[in-house]
């Protein structure tokens, strides 16, 4: 592989997906006149993005280069030129119609490479090595942006923005955009008939949290209504179900009890369904088609983000899709994101196919959902335990751990390369990445059978294969001993050391026919995986282009979602990685193949681990009252720092509440009980075992007592000493003047609490005065307003005495005197004669 031949250029280093200390594509994003429903007709969105043309490489083979860039991906489209591309996304409002975009401004600059660029060339299935070799490309990017798609995700649309950084024209000629600006415009009709509403109704919302990472424009989510599902029946009542988990209890019985009360209670809101409710309530064609609507209904209704298919095909049906490249065609692949794009019917063209590209598919998820393969109590309970204890009591000692197994796929193409990619360009410096290379070609390599399955045991959190596989069989190395059969999978022993397995492997997710591969990794009680990523039928590489092929860049992108888009739950790095390339999916193509055939086993809420769990530390009251008015729960790492997006849940019999923490790591709810059922406390955080507590509800009121025997003074400072006794002891104590004086608090040492007021100067009217105390459970007592005598002890004062000082006998003689007094004058005499008075002089 060379560099590129560039011309000197000044620009700034831009990747998406970042090496180690280089930041990420850097694009400004700015919106004007955005403003939810009453929105002007005309709207605009301008953008601002950057290339470094120095980051580029080549990838040669037989003569014609890949032209790369870290964080840039090569189309899917057989005749495609090989350059690199990526995408961003906007959020507009949902009735955007006459989208246009006009470049603006341009830098750009010609740019030359060693060998001809190559067309994509046709792909090959992972399940051969017949190689399909690149030659010129047929089809050129015309343009550096472009609106490649859109869709709706719950209800909002989403734009999806290409940035083609390297075009080729008919002659051969390169040019680079190192800067370029455009203005995104659409229009928003006046009147329209449409049920609109808020996104996301609940505080902790899942989606919410993968938009919030996936649009220039986040700030818009609050701004844009959504599209109501379409839902073609709707008789749940309105509630809270995050999560729904759907089976046949008839055939698995209770076993999902236990994972269902686990997720309640750590405050995803779970509700099992059966298939019987589901088949006796909800229309449609066949099994599979009364399940989607029910999931639309749950949507609409309790707000559902994630759904378990609790079962096998026999157990919960599945839909067979419609899937055609590089000549093969495959109308009926198991394909369960027909459950989780809920935008249309799949069948829009009324045949016998569904998921054709006539059919109104946009492919984009709206809920999130794994199925656990399992077709007895027995393999429920398995899947059950197994998911369990990798969440709440995992083993230590390999959660930092991942696997990268890559081998031949042909003659030429070492697949190792592309783990290298995942290896060097993704995975954190804190994990310990073993590759594991095919010892074939020779070249000195440890990838078999014996040490793939002794690596599995010792523990991997992340276990990535890129090699050939079947239904039954999963190929780790060329070699005479580097095939892997079901029957090998009882062999595995690890000490519950459970990881997650991704694989682009041909048919090793086919669940819809036996138990193939990646079923029996999920299911084996004694060792294995806990969710697998995989293939229904074929997965697809590219002949001489390691890490470049169609699966491999889906499991690139995944593996960055995971890593560096905040994509930390099981479903979501999944989907999320996958909705990255819807755009390149619109036509029958190796990306929309994938689209259709890569499926998850697994619970899809589970948060992946990536590192060896910490211990948080936790502060909150020690007993609850009956009524505790901003019950604070504060939660931080080992080291003090405060966790952010903790999920912290409350809940007892009469009481659920749950809420993410803040930056400064605290959640606070408003509780209220009528019972003395203890309180549950249950803390999950990213990369942290799970914290949980039983807190005694405490039904005894603080004790006060409080003397005011002793009258105050006029003008003078008062000190108000009380008794207040609780057996959760005292956290807050005020005093209260009714009228101007206010609330003071009460300073204490345990049992006596004080404090000075100052009695009004003008007044002899008793003070209304009362306490309030809250004990450390959160129960309030308040005393009755109580009367504080104050007496006054300053007598009145002579200001001025106008009396004439002589007068004549017999004559009338007038006395004027001015007197005061704080709380004004009641007598005036004069030698015992009373003078006429005024309330604070007399004369």
């Amino acid at each position: 592989m060379r560099s590129i031949r560039y011309p000197t250029i000044s620009a700034l280093i831009v990747l998406f997906f970042l090496m180690a200390n280089i930041n990420a594509l850097s694009d400004r994003f700015t919106q004007a006149n955005v403003n939810g429903e009453n929105t002007p007709p005309d709207q605009h969105v301008d953008i601002h993005l950057e290339f470094d043309s120095s980051s580029a490489r080549e990838l040669t083979h037989n003569g014609f280069s890949y032209v790369t860039a870290p964080g840039y991906y090569i189309p899917f489209t057989e005749g495609d030129a090989a350059l690199p591309f990526t995408i961003r996304k906007v959020l507009v409002h949902p009735l955007a119609e006459n989208i246009r975009l006009h470049i603006t401004n341009i830098e750009e600059r010609t740019i030359s490479v060693d060998h001809p660029v190559a067309g994509v060339p046709e792909p090959s299935p992972v399940s051969s090595s017949v190689p399909s070799p690149a030659g010129p490309p047929l089809e050129y990017p015309p343009e550096h942006l472009s609106v490649s798609g859109d869709g709706y995700v719950r209800g909002m649309k989403v734009l999806d923005i290409r940035f083609d950084p390297i075009i080729l024209d008919g002659r051969g000629a390169l040019t680079s955009a190192s800067e370029i600006d455009a203005r995104l415009t659409y229009d928003i009709p006046e009147e329209i008939q449409v049920d609109l509403g808020a996104p996301f109704r609940r505080s902790t919302s899942v989606f919410r949290s993968s938009l919030e990472h996936d649009l220039l424009n986040p700030e818009d989510i609050d701004r844009f209504p959504a599209l109501k599902m379409d839902a073609p029946v709707s008789i749940l009542d309105h509630g809270d179900v995050q999560y729904v988990v759907i089976t046949n209890t008839s055939l698995i019985g209770d076993a999902f009890s236990p994972f269902i009360e686990w997720k309640n209670r750590k405050g995803i809101p779970t509700k099992l369904v059966e298939t019987s409710f589901i088949n006796d309530n909800y229309n449609g064609t066949d099994m599979a088609e009364k399940i989607r609507n029910f999931i639309k209904d749950a949507v609409n209704s309790w707000d559902t983000e994630f759904v378990l298919l609790g079962g096998d095909v026999a157990v919960v049906d599945y839909r067979g899709a419609y899937a055609r490249t590089s000549g093969t065609t495959q109308p009926y692949n198991a394909c369960d994101l027909y459950f989780s794009d809920l935008d249309g019917t799949w069948n829009q063209d009324g045949d016998s196919y569904w998921g054709e590209t006539t059919d109104g598919v946009d492919l984009r998820p709206d809920v999130y959902v794994g199925r656990a393969p399992v077709q007895t109590y027995q393999e429920a309970k398995v899947f059950v335990n197994k998911t369990m204890i990798y969440e709440i009591s995992p083993p230590s000692g390999y959660l930092d751990n991942a696997t990268l197994a890559g081998e031949y796929l042909d003659s030429t193409t070492n697949s190792s390369q592309g783990m290298d990619l995942i290896k060097n360009n993704l995975l954190p410096s804190t994990m310990n990445a073993t590759s594991m290379y095919d010892s074939a070609k020779g070249v000195f390599g440890n990838l078999n059978r014996p040490n793939f399955m002794n690596q599995v045991d010792m523990g991997a959190s992340l276990i990535y294969h890129s090699g050939h596989c079947n239904w039954n069989v999963m190929s780790v190395g060329t070699a005479s001993n580097g095939m892997m059969y079901n029957s090998n999978i009882p062999l595995y022993k690890s000490d519950a050391k459970y990881g997650v397995l991704n694989t682009i492997g041909c048919i090793a997710n086919r669940f819809n026919n036996n138990d193939a591969i990646v079923e029996r990794h999920v299911l084996e009680p004694d060792g294995g995986t806990i969710a697998g990523i995989g293939n229904s039928h074929y997965g697809w590489y590219s002949y001489g282009y390691p890490g470049f092929g169609p699966s491999e860049q889906f499991m690139y992108v995944m593996t960055y979602e995971l890593f560096r888009n905040g994509q930390v739950r099981m479903a979501q790095h999944f989907a999320e990685g996958k909705n990255y390339f819807v755009s390149s999916s619109g036509s029958y193509n190796s990306a929309r193949w994938i689209q259709i055939v890569l499926n998850l086993l697994g619970d899809p809420e589970v948060r992946v681990r990536t590192s060896e769990p910490g211990v948080m530390n936790v502060t909150f009251p020690s007993t609850v009252g009956m009524s505790y008015e901003g019950l604070p729960v504060k939660v931080s790492y080992a080291n003090g720092t405060p966790i952010k997006d903790a999920l912290v849940c409350l809940q007892k019999s009469d009481y659920y509440s749950y809420a993410l923490t803040n930056e400064t790591g605290e959640a606070r709810f408003n509780f209220t009980t009528s019972n003395l059922d203890p309180l549950n406390v249950t803390i999950t955080a990213l990369n942290q075992l799970p914290f949980t507590v039983n807190l005694s509800v405490d039904n005894v009121l603080p004790t006060i007592h409080l003397d005011l025997s002793e009258p105050g003074t006029t003008g003078e400072d008062y000190s108000v000493n009380c008794t207040i006794l609780d057996n959760a002891g005292i956290k807050e104590a005020y005093l209260e003047v009714n009228g101007s004086l206010g609330r003071t608090v009460l300073k204490g040492n345990g049992t006596v609490f004080t404090t000075n007021i100052s009695i009004p100067v003008n007044s002899i009217e008793p003070l209304e005065l009362r306490i309030l105390a809250m004990d450390g459970s959160g129960n309030w007592n308040i005393t009755p307003w109580m009367d504080l005598l104050v007496n006054d002890n300053d007598p009145p004062y002579l200001i001025e005495d106008r009396t004439g000082r002589f007068a004549e006998t017999g004559d009338p003689h007038n006395f004027s005197l001015r007197a005061s007094d704080n709380i004004g004058v009641g007598i005036l005499q004069y030698r015992g004669i009373p003078i006429r008075n005024r309330p604070a002089q007399s004369s």
